[in-house]
């Protein structure tokens, strides 16, 4: 992340990392559920 290269596998983590300071244990498929920025009903676009 320090080098700007974008963590896919992780991608939802990192970025609550970047804005909050914390890192989440959960994977992020599973953290994306639970934080409405990520997944939203009208944007299937955004789950691939």
């Amino acid at each position: 992340m320090r080098e700007g290269r974008d963590p896919v596998y992780g991608r939802v983590r990192f970025a609550v990392l970047e804005f909050l300071g914390y890192f989440g244990i959960e994977s992020s498929e599973h953290f994306a559920d639970y934080v409405p920025w990520f997944i939203k009903c009208d944007r299937s676009d955004l789950i691939e």
